[in-house]
């Protein structure tokens, strides 16, 4: 590359930056969520932490689940769909697909073939034994459960799906599209905004007549945490940042206009969640009936609609704020940032055993649920950060968990 191609090259990762700053970012919020789930005992994961807690940690528990189940995987699908138009341009439909096929299928086999199967051991040590692990994956492979047991890294297989199926219809569309750069900014208004919020709220609904959210897809085996209701805003969000980045449109907007939408979901967002799930437990609970929590996550029924919505407008909102904020405030990598940009991904996939172990270490520790989460997140996150940047130090752990 010659000194011209560097400058370009160097004023490319400085406009993206912040995007690479925000994947690390929710990276950490999807860690904390699990060790959320693990101590809550709300959702699925390897290993949950069967404690009592009183309702003030409930509703905080509760608070920390839904809203950050609302938004952090879109936004990680946005990121990924705004980084996809270049690279199908670049390599064309047949390279891209390949290219997809060996970046993200490579880390899934390797996950399905000794990260899932490491933390099935870890968490079974909760029983005070570990399992026949040979017969046990025997069993794994021979019944096909490997095929479900992606844990965390479902995100990679729809991922290559909605990728696969991006450069197909690309390469579908007959004449070439403009070069990227050359194409009409689109400029986005509050109506733009809220009509892809209101497409995610519709689409949601309508799958969870069929698929509720929270329900893994086929069958509940260990690892599967394909929760097929919740794929609408993932879905969509790939398609925002496909047109995103096809049509310049983050450069249009402004930070007053992102923040106005952010600022005013959290205002308005954070009560309306109060109106939905805990007031309704509340209301049950108060005339003697059990709360039909799941009223909320499926079927034709008003409480359904109202949550898919607050849900769309929740997800909408904050990966709007979370976007400008970044850009204007976090464009740039440090040594810090550096760090923690290359060690995200090998997070994301190794993650799991390190919380199981850590999580099963301090079992036994009296502490309240909450202050455990609390604690074990200031401890283990460090540590995912740290087990991945050791593991890269082995090329062919570098060269695909980067």
């Amino acid at each position: 590359m010659d000194a011209q191609g560097k400058v370009e090259e160097n004023a490319r990762l400085d406009r993206v930056a912040f995007l690479d700053n925000l994947k690390w970012f929710v990276i950490i919020l999807v860690v904390l969520m699990h060790l959320n789930v693990t101590y809550s005992g709300n959702g699925l994961w390897y290993y949950r932490e069967q404690a009592s807690y009183g309702p003030l940690s409930g509703l905080l528990f509760g608070l920390y689940g839904s809203l950050t189940q609302a938004y952090f995987m879109g936004l990680l699908f946005f990121i990924s769909g705004y980084f996809s138009p270049d690279s199908l341009e670049r390599k064309g439909p047949a390279r891209f697909i390949r290219s997809r096929l060996i970046r993200l299928g490579v880390p899934m086999l390797a996950y399905v073939a000794i990260v899932h199967p490491l933390t099935i051991w870890i968490a079974g040590l909760a029983d005070s034994a570990a399992p026949d692990m040979a017969g046990w994956y025997v069993d794994y492979v021979v019944s096909l459960d490997f095929l479900l047991s992606l844990g965390p890294l479902w995100f990679l297989l729809l991922l290559l799906v909605l990728s696969i199926a991006y450069a197909v219809w690309q390469g579908a569309v007959g004449e070439p599209a403009p070069a990227i750069g050359q194409r009409k900014p689109f400029q986005v208004g509050h109506r733009s905004v809220a009509a892809v919020a209101v497409l995610i709220a519709v689409l949601a609904f309508l799958v969870r007549l069929v698929q509720p959210g929270g329900v893994p897809l086929f069958k509940a085996v260990p690892g599967n945490f394909m929760q097929v209701g919740f794929f609408a805003s993932y879905v969509l969000m790939f398609a925002v940042g496909i047109l995103c980045r096809t049509h310049d449109v983050l450069d249009g907007i402004s930070y007053r206009f992102g923040m106005r939408w952010f600022k005013w979901t959290l205002i308005l967002g954070i009560p309306v969640w109060f109106l939905g799930i805990p007031a309704s437990a509340i209301v049950a609970e108060s005339h003697g009936a059990v709360p039909d929590i799941g009223a909320f996550f499926g079927g034709f029924r008003w409480q359904s609609a109202f949550y898919a919505t607050w849900e769309a407008f929740f997800c909408v909102g904050v990966s709007l704020g979370l976007v400008v904020l970044f850009r204007e405030k976090f464009n740039g990598l440090g040594k810090l940032t550096h760090f923690l940009t290359q060690n995200s991904f090998g997070v994301y996939v190794f993650h799991p055993p390190i919380i199981v172990a850590g999580a099963l270490l301090v079992r036994n520790v009296q502490a309240p649920p909450l202050l455990k989460m609390y604690v074990m997140a200031a401890v283990l996150v460090p540590l995912c950060f740290a087990v991945s940047h050791v593991l890269r130090k082995v090329p062919v752990v570098r060269r695909y968990f980067s």
